[in-house]
């Protein structure tokens, strides 16, 4: 009887080393794995963001346009406003 009760703890012990052993290895090689797929989602966040900023400088440039735009607008309605005063002379022929 002595001796199953010896193996026992050994059999245990030689489980329990071979389980860590594993468990080891496959976060190894899962770190190894993340950080290329890290480094592939920190590729796609940088191209987002060039994206981002070129949609935002195009925004930009079309703003621009708009308050040119209205510029002229206020100032066509201001020679407008003129015009139906009667505060505009017309040059003599």
């Amino acid at each position: 009887m002595q001796k199953p009760m010896r193996r026992i703890p050994a059999v245990l012990f030689v489980c329990l080393l071979a389980a860590g052993l594993f468990t080891a290895c496959a976060g190894e090689n899962r770190r190894s794995g993340r950080s290329s797929s890290d480094a592939g989602a920190q590729q796609a966040l940088s191209a987002a963001s060039g994206r981002q900023q070129t949609v935002l400088s195009g925004q930009s440039s079309d703003l621009n346009g708009v308050e040119k735009t209205m510029s002229d607008l206020s100032g066509t309605l201001n020679g407008l406003d003129h015009v139906s005063s009667g505060d505009v002379s017309l040059p003599d022929a």
